[in-house]
């Protein structure tokens, strides 16, 4: 058996013709194929010698169907596969890279470290990714890598992959979402993921893990409290906007005029002391809503306490004193607000209080 596969092997190196090797090596493939499974380290050693001498003199297509096949052969030459992954035609390489079994570790980080992009993409899809071939692909990998890497529940990362895993998702909400969806990540990087996050990617991201999502928000909403608390707490500016709103308070002055005025000129922290006072929210609640990203929470507070829309409208353009809104967002926030229903507003302002009174005893 050995002598005649030999001969068999050898004589598949006579041509010289591309054609007839390309025929050849399409021939030794079908050998190694047919008996797949039983040949000896040595009998599969032979194949390989003769493979890759074929191999060097064919066309580009011979040498994509040669990966095509051998991908999923668990016994294929390694020699031949390691060829074969690093070929600089990438869709030569893809299958191989994606699914063969004789790519040990080492290969793969090195291809990973010097091949091209789409080689690197190949490897992401693999059913099972270790940790040092994640590390270069989160380094080396494009977006579109790296998104597929997070998207694969197969890749394992190290506590430094992950990191750099999280930094990259930070800037692309597709990479985010695939990251969120992991079970991998430990609390503190999704933490950070969650903070960095816009408030449009933040509600998606909540929707999809809401229980995660809700006690990263309250710890996240505590800690930012915390700080803004202590803020307030040094401000000359909030320690003399308190004391100013509390007097119109007793003077029975403090009304939407007195609040319109303060928005007009800018005053966020008589605004926030004043929206407070007239709500009968926490400082912290009102500020979130005047911060906020989004303008839904001011708007149902605003209607809530029966503000006319020229006084929303300032305190909307508060937010962001030096870029104010564009007039087709301002002219949402309009849309919205006049579809407002006012019973609505005050059931949710009453869910408002109930809420920052729980905090409040949480905090305690």
């Amino acid at each position: 058996m050995q002598t005649s596969l030999l001969t068999q092997l050898e004589d598949a190196l006579a041509s010289k013709s591309v054609a007839r090797r390309a025929d050849m090596l399409r021939r030794v493939t079908d050998l190694f194929l047919i008996g797949s499974g039983s040949f000896s380290d040595d009998q599969i050693e032979v194949f390989g010698d003769v493979m890759g001498r074929l191999m060097a003199n064919v066309e580009h297509q011979e040498r994509a169907q040669l990966g095509e096949r051998l991908a999923f052969s668990t016994d294929a030459p390694a020699d031949v596969m390691r060829k074969l992954a690093f070929d600089s035609a990438a869709d030569v390489a893809a299958p191989v890279l994606t699914h063969s079994s004789r790519l040990d570790e080492a290969t793969l980080i090195e291809n990973a470290k010097t091949m091209s992009q789409p080689h690197l993409l190949a490897i992401a899809k693999r059913q099972q990714v270790p940790e040092g071939v994640t590390d270069v692909l989160v380094d080396r990998g494009n977006d579109l890598v790296i998104a597929r890497l997070a998207e694969n529940a197969g890749s394992q990362f190290s506590a430094g992959g992950l990191s750099m895993l999280i930094d990259k998702s930070i800037g692309d909400p597709r990479i985010a979402r695939f990251v969120w969806d992991r079970r991998d990540v430990p609390t503190r990087e999704l933490t950070r993921l969650f903070q960095a996050a816009s408030e449009e990617l933040r509600n998606e991201l909540e929707l999809a893990r809401p229980r995660d999502a809700r006690s990263i928000r309250a710890t996240l909403d505590g800690a930012l409290e915390s700080i803004r608390s202590a803020t307030r707490n040094n401000s000359s500016e909030f320690r003399d906007a308190f004391s100013i709103v509390s007097r119109l308070m007793q003077a029975g002055a403090l009304d939407e005029r007195a609040l319109f005025d303060f928005a007009n000129a800018g005053a966020f922290a008589k605004v926030v002391a004043a929206l407070a006072h007239l709500s009968e929210l926490t400082v912290g609640t009102i500020e979130r809503a005047l911060l906020s990203e989004r303008s839904e929470q001011l708007l149902i507070i605003a209607k809530a306490i029966g503000l006319s829309w020229p006084t929303v409208k300032p305190l909307i353009m508060l937010k962001q004193p030096n870029q104010p809104p564009a007039a087709s967002a301002l002219d949402e926030d309009f849309a919205s607000y006049m579809r407002l229903k006012a019973s609505t507003a005050e059931t949710a302002l009453k869910f408002y209080r109930l809420r920052a009174s729980a905090e409040h005893d949480q905090a305690q």
